[in-house]
């Protein structure tokens, strides 16, 4: 069974607003934890951080959350944040659906996009 984080790159290969700007099949830029060196811009990187088993009385229930951190590199602000927008719509509010062999109940967002600039001193 593949992991969660393997299944959400696979899906995001076939949202057409994210191939557009980071490529299709094989040579899509979305990469676990870390992209190659030298990589194009834009790209994607994935971690999964946290996961945990829903338990109840009688033990484990089958299910199990997950936090997954997706991140948008791009040479702009601006490229980096529709990169990630398009990433979120993709998800944003969607219940009960299969995402390769994966039943997912729920997806939400956190925070959103967040952008860091360095300030030469």
């Amino acid at each position: 069974m593949p992991s969660i984080t393997a299944e959400l790159i696979t899906y995001l290969k076939t949202v057409t607003s994210v191939t557009d700007k980071v490529g299709t099949g094989v040579a899509a830029r979305i990469y676990f934890e870390e992209a190659k060196q030298g990589v194009a811009l834009p790209y994607i990187t994935i971690q999964t951080f946290l996961g945990w088993s829903q338990e109840h009385l009688r033990g484990i229930s089958g299910s199990a959350r997950n936090r997954i951190e997706v991140n948008a590199y791009a040479a702009t602000e601006d490229e980096a944040y529709q990169l990630m927008e398009s990433v979120r719509l993709s998800l944003q509010g969607r219940f009960g659906f299969t995402m390769g062999t994966t039943w997912i109940d729920s997806c939400t967002s956190e925070d959103g996009f967040e952008s860091f600039i360095i300030q030469p001193e």
